[in-house]
C-alpha cells in the first residue's frame, strides 16, 4: 500500500472525524437519555422507599394494636 505520509494523515483525519461524529451521535441519542431515565428511576426508588417506611410503620402499629386487643379478649375468655 504505497500511500504517502500526507495520504495516511488524510485517511487518519477522516477516520478520526468519523469516529468523533459517531461517538457524539451515540452520546446524544442513547447515553444522555439513558442517564436521565436512570436518574428519574433513582428518584422514584427513593420516594418508594419513603412510602414503604411509612406504610411499614403504620402496619407495625396496627399489629401491635391487634395483639393488645387479642390479649384482652383472651383474658376475658379465661384462657
Amino acid at each position: 500500500m504505497g500511500y504517502s505520509l500526507t495520504e495516511w494523515l488524510a485517511l487518519f483525519s477522516l477516520f478520526s472525524i468519523f469516529i468523533g461524529v459517531l461517538t457524539w451521535f451515540v452520546n446524544i441519542t442513547i447515553i444522555k437519555p439513558l442517564r436521565y431515565d436512570i436518574k428519574d428511576l433513582s428518584s422514584e426508588f427513593k420516594s418508594f422507599k419513603e412510602e414503604t417506611k411509612s406504610d411499614n410503620h403504620t402496619l407495625s402499629e396496627m399489629v401491635t394494636d391487634h395483639e393488645k386487643r387479642l390479649i384482652r379478649v383472651e383474658d376475658k375468655v379465661g384462657r
